[in-house]
């Protein structure tokens, strides 16, 4: 259950619940938006024409007309304070026959009673000499001259970001599943848990008279109307003066043509009643049959690219009229049946439903201050005015049909109202929304947009288990949640999975797991193949953690927190460094490690020497002598410290074939050189000898990665250096966890894995 009881609930974030959550925030409550959809404008309000209405054509006398009108001039009040473009296009009504040019008249007294005065018929001539591109089959027009065109995903955006800005709260990818009145709290049950709140208003859109059935009997029906949408290129926008509306029909008000914000010629919609709530399919004959209009209309459209084809659903019911309604003994609002207005009334409605509120409940709330009102400003999408990347400090493009810089894109993620999803970032930047539908720009896009908004997940998320590192034993604790329904995340410093094994050419993993020897690259690559990736996060270096779960992170996009009920260190181990073994001489360039060497192949970079001398023989230090012999780098000698070779003794038979002497009981002392290593000098059972070189390898004497632990005060927990666990490696009287070479440093992959098993069944 969600831990605040809010003032309000409203459920649906379209174009009205967005209006409606900014008109009750700036009246003092404090409401929160719950919306299905990854972000607002999931529904209906998508997909629309982006057209400010007069109301001149609305059922006269209706709901609907009076908000219309109430919407449009609030609207006119504010657009300039959320720098929203208006665009002034009026609209004629086109006669096409005579016997619409004979109906045009009692559409201009329908007008005058909507109180739309300025209203006139203007004939063929006057008509053509205002749209010279028009079809010359136009006989006059009912021309409308204070119809605008607004940006229809900016303006609900500048709504819900002003509530934000005062306090509101929302949640996406919420579905409200049923709700209880008790007590006077509305307990309202979701995928996410339950919300409480005093009141509710319902604007779910399409499903409104399903969400009312939470309520009680809805006294309407909706009955879904899809409209399908033609969007022509740029250059076809500039060839349409005003919007071009047919003479409307009971169903509809016909197929329209007009140039939108972005400079676009849209044509449509169409109107076709539907059972399925929740597809609104493109259909080819239909389009086939809109583009024939359109170019009727407009002959020369035929010239003209189509930038896009689309669909939504109206949220038409049995009525003539918007359901907008109390249900005073249970403190509800249904606010239903909007239908294609909604974007023109959507302020009104707002306004509406306050003053329901006021009349039908005991609303005690201090207004804010108009001094005190915070406008955010919305980035301009309008082609008519000055765009982002028309200014100096802009930077790059990332989407060129649209113009769309990477700062616009970075900046979505920064704002006070961040999407869930992909479809968000194109509606609130119109990248991928140009004629090439992504084709240039969808790669990068994609793959920025993922991990910004995977980031953005995890900082609101509590997960049951967080993994550091990823290599075989973070793998085997994974595999294992898997089969859970424990959340968990990976968190992974490099750019890809898997760890040390990722740069181990020799084939001494597998034999525990799979029964058959392999490379590390090919064991981890069948490790991964049970495993989600998108619960992988690369690219993100862990900064600190504490016992209570806590864990900072930095990646591409910055500072993140993460929030774990148990946290697995799954570091692995490295091999000691030339300085932690206290070797003499200076520092000349060419002195590596294993893993440094098998990272830059891995990278493709050239090894930079012909003749090293490895310092140890462990397994990876055959693993090493293998990667300079793949490399055209023959070793000069092994050098270890014990009587015999520190590994399987068989190895010892691969650089007798080759050559390469073993010294045993033998310990470098000395590094020759200034610039390049020049020799070294070791002392084998008294005796000191010089190995000429031109490189060495340290190898093997692995160690914990243990940085995170000291960096995060943890070094209460540690003896030596290594954590103090219990058999299960865990931190006793923490949350804390660790496994595979951070508990057991130079254990081989397959036990790491196995290891990283046992602890992922016992956090199940």
């Amino acid at each position: 259950m969600n831990d605040s009881i809010y003032d309000l609930i409203v459920i649906g974030g379209g174009v009205v619940g967005c209006a409606i959550m900014r008109k009750l925030t700036l009246q003092g409550l404090k409401p929160i938006l719950l919306e299905k959809g990854g972000d607002i404008l999931s529904g209906a309000s998508k997909s629309n024409s982006g057209i400010l209405h007069t109301g001149f054509d609305a059922p006269e006398g209706s709901l609907e007309h009076k908000l219309i009108q109430k919407g449009y001039k609030e609207y006119l009040n504010i657009y300039e304070k959320f720098n929203l473009p208006l665009i002034k296009k009026s609209a004629n009504v086109v006669a096409w026959n005579k016997e619409m040019l004979s109906s045009l008249e009692m559409i201009l007294q329908k007008a005058h009673r909507n109180n739309v005065k300025d209203v006139t018929i203007i004939d063929r001539k006057t008509l053509l000499e205002n749209e010279p591109n028009l079809s010359k089959e136009a006989l006059g027009a009912v021309h409308v001259p204070r119809e605008y065109v607004i940006d229809s995903w900016s303006s609900p955006l500048a709504y819900l970001t002003q509530a934000v800005e005062h306090g509101a709260k929302y949640s996406f990818d919420t579905k409200v599943i049923s709700g209880e009145f008790k007590d006077g709290i509305w307990n309202i049950e979701t995928n996410k848990g339950v919300f409480q709140a005093k009141y509710v208003i319902n604007s779910a859109g399409i499903y409104g008279d399903k969400i009312e059935e939470i309520c009680g009997k809805p006294p309407f029906e909706l009955r879904p109307r899809k409209g399908q949408f033609l969007l022509y290129e740029k250059a076809a926008g500039k060839n349409i003066n005003s919007i071009i509306l047919p003479v409307p029909t009971k169903l509809t008000k016909g197929v329209l043509l007009a140039s939108t914000i972005n400079g676009n010629l849209i044509v449509g919609p169409t109107a076709q009643e539907q059972e399925n709530r929740d597809e609104a399919r493109v259909e080819e004959d239909i389009l086939n049959e809109l583009k024939e209009k359109g170019e009727k209309i407009f002959p020369g459209l035929v010239n003209y690219a189509l930038a896009a084809t689309f669909a939504g659903l109206r949220t038409a019911t049995n009525h003539n009229d918007y359901q907008i309604y109390p249900t005073k003994e249970k403190n509800w609002i249904c606010v239903a049946g909007i239908r294609s207005t909604g974007l023109s009334s959507s302020l009104g409605v707002a306004s509406y439903v306050w003053d329901l509120m006021v009349e039908n409940f005991d609303i005690d709330t201090k207004p804010i201050d108009k001094k005190d009102i915070i406008w955010p400003q919305m980035k301009n999408l309008c082609e008519e005015f000055t765009r982002d990347h028309e200014l100096k400090d802009s930077g790059e493009i990332m989407c060129h049909c649209e113009n769309v810089t990477k700062r616009e894109v970075d900046m979505v993620f920064t704002s006070k109202v961040v999407p869930n999803n992909l479809a968000g970032v194109r509606r609130r930047t119109r990248v991928m929304m140009g004629v090439c539908n992504g084709f240039n720009c969808a790669h990068r896009v994609s793959k920025m947009c993922r991990e910004k908004l995977d980031n953005k997940d995890d900082n609101n998320t509590t997960y049951d288990v967080i993994i550091i590192g990823s290599g075989p034993a973070a793998l085997g604790v994974a595999t294992t949640l898997e089969k859970s329904n424990k959340s968990y995340l990976v968190l992974e410093r490099e750019s890809y999975i898997g760890g040390i094994p990722i740069t181990c050419d020799h084939p001494s993993f597998g034999y525990k797991v799979f029964k058959r020897p392999m490379k590390g690259k090919n064991f981890i690559a069948k490790l991964k193949k049970k495993l989600d990736l998108n619960k992988f996060r690369l690219n993100t270096s862990v900064l600190k953690i504490d016992e209570n779960g806590n864990i900072n992170a930095r990646n591409t996009n910055g500072l993140i927190t993460y929030k774990a009920k148990n946290i697995v260190l799954a570091t692995g181990c490295r091999e000691t460094p030339r300085h932690a073994r206290l070797v003499s001489g200076l520092r000349p360039k060419n002195i590596h490690t294993t893993g440094s060497i098998q990272r830059l192949l891995e990278a493709d970079e050239q090894l930079g020497f012909k003749n090293p001398v490895i310092i140890g023989t462990e397994i990876v230090s055959f693993s090493g002598l293998v990667s300079c012999l793949s490399n055209q780098a023959k070793p000069k000698a092994m050098i270890e410290e014990l009587d015999k070779i520190n590994s399987f003794q068989a190895l010892k038979l691969l650089p007798a074939l080759l050559g390469i002497p073993v010294y045993n009981s033998a310990k470098i002392i000395d590094i020759n050189g200034v610039k390049d290593i020049e020799s070294i000098g070791i002392n084998m059972n008294g005796v000191q000898k010089n190995i000429k070189c031109d490189a060495i390898i340290f190898s093997g004497k692995f160690v914990p990665e243990d940085i995170l632990v000291f960096n995060s005060s943890l070094e209460k927990y540690t003896e030596n250096r290594i954590l103090k666990t219990d058999s299960k490696g865990n931190i006793k009287n923490t949350n804390i966890w660790s496994c595979g070479g951070m508990l057991s440093p130079g254990i081989a992959g397959d036990k790491c894995f196995l290891q990283g098993l046992e602890l992922g069944y016992f956090l199940s």
